[in-house]
């Protein structure tokens, strides 16, 4: 069995992609690293010295792993080219090398608190990457194919939707102005509960008026038609991939 075909496999900067197995590390360590940002934001953790330490203590062997990651990737991509110090060169310089470069001295240098926004970006992007460069990359081409190959099934329910949500939102903002002018009191309020009504998360905030009432349960079915459509149209479409792989 190659290197490449081994599961743990580090991966390199040449082409190569990590190992099935070695992916799954990453991912863990990964979220290991939010799980600790996470809780590291809690007052009541942070004002623990125990805690905080186990914390710190976990963050180090992150550390660790990141860095053996890339210089275990560095090593792979001059092996590959027979050890020649430019094929050594084109690996540091390369674009996936210099962002996990710059990732670890984002969290190894403390210039960014672990919290920072920048910080959690970066690694949600590293993660990205490291999805994309396993097995499931096979479910990113499934989406790619869903939403791009025919635009118009996915994207003509969301527009729909869109537009519905606009106008109800002018209708209930014109209806409930009075009524409620803190939840109702401008379109763009109002278009937040039409939002949220989608998203079936909008916390029992009812309509005082019978226009209002009546404008929402339209709305609501309107909707719920869109949202059926918008599904059965992603259906097809990823039946469709699947006849395309098996073709």
């Amino acid at each position: 069995m190659s290197s490449k075909n081994n599961p743990w496999y580090f991966g390199d900067y040449s082409g190569g992609f990590p190992g099935v197995n070695y992916n799954k590390i990453i991912y863990l360590v990964t979220i290991l690293l939010f799980m600790n940002i996470s809780i590291s934001t809690e007052e009541s953790v942070a004002s623990s010295n125990d805690i905080s330490s186990i914390l710190d203590y976990f963050l180090k062997l992150v550390q660790v792993f990141f860095v053996t990651d890339y210089i275990g990737k560095i090593a792979n991509s001059w092996s590959n080219k027979d050890y020649q110090i430019p094929a050594l060169i084109n690996s540091i310089i390369n674009i996936r090398s210099l962002f996990d470069l710059g990732s670890l001295f984002a969290l190894i240098l403390p210039i960014l608190p672990k919290e920072s926004p920048i910080l959690l970006a970066i690694y949600i992007i590293k993660m990205g990457f490291t999805i994309y460069q396993s097995e499931l990359r096979e479910i990113i081409n499934r989406l790619k194919f869903i939403i791009f190959h025919n635009p118009t099934k996915t994207f003509f329910p969301m527009i729909l939707l869109s537009v519905l949500s606009y106008v109800f939102a002018t209708l209930i903002y014109l209806a409930e102005r009075s009524n409620d002018p803190e939840h109702f009191g401008s379109i763009p309020r109002a278009l937040w509960f039409s939002i949220t009504m989608i998203s079936f998360a909008f916390d029992g905030l009812i309509p005082e008026s019978l226009l209002g009432k009546v404008i929402t349960t339209i709305f609501g079915l309107l909707g719920l038609v869109c949202i059926a459509l918008l599904t059965a149209n992603i259906i097809d479409s990823n039946t469709e991939y699947d006849n395309q792989i098996e073709g």
